[in-house]
């Protein structure tokens, strides 16, 4: 394909060096920062993770990193240049003596949180109102009738107030207002 300065230029090609580098630009930078980061977690677990020196390895019984041999052996003492007349290698270890007596008891510390007490009684209304249970049979209201008059000839238990709960979105917010008609339940 040839453009109007007579240069040929492909249609997904870079149109010139450090065209790459522009494209990409933020993914580059993204990586070198996490590149970076990565470097500095190792630094810093490196530094942490100090090697023990070679006193402290030695007398762990620990391998010398130089030579590859445990301290104190005779390949170690040879491989380092020691005749081991001067170097004493250390023997096993003896058996655990008796502890020590008890040192003497710390001060008190800070009192702790008060106790809970083990019931909490829920106040108990004087006269509950008896709730309403899914009735099971039904009464049609007649002229003449009162809550109080049905609930005892239907020897309903808690009276015309346990009536009066079930049948509440029937009869209304006024217990004394009932209509012939209406379908009780109870």
């Amino acid at each position: 394909m040839a453009d109007d300065e007579g240069k040929t230029s492909e249609p997904n090609s870079p149109k010139g060096k450090g065209a790459f580098f522009k494209k990409n630009k933020t993914a580059i930078i993204a990586a070198g920062i996490l590149l970076g980061m990565v470097l500095l977690f190792m630094l810093a677990h490196k530094s942490s993770a100090a090697a023990p020196t070679a006193d402290q390895t030695a007398a762990s019984g620990g391998i010398d990193p130089n030579t590859g041999y445990l301290y104190g052996s005779p390949a170690d003492l040879a491989a380092s240049g020691s005749s081991g007349a001067t170097t004493s290698i250390p023997g096993p270890a003896g058996n655990t003596g008796p502890a020590g007596p008890a040192g003497p008891a710390g001060p008190a510390g800070p009192p702790g949180p008060a106790p809970v007490a083990a019931h909490n009684p829920i106040p108990v209304k004087a006269n509950p109102i008896p709730v309403a249970t899914k009735p099971s049979r039904t009464y049609k209201v007649e002229p003449g009738d009162n809550l109080s008059k049905i609930a005892a000839k239907l020897k309903i238990s808690g009276g015309w107030q346990s009536l009066y709960a079930t049948n509440k979105s029937v009869i209304g917010s006024n217990p004394n207002l009932i209509k012939p008609g209406q379908t009780l339940h109870y």
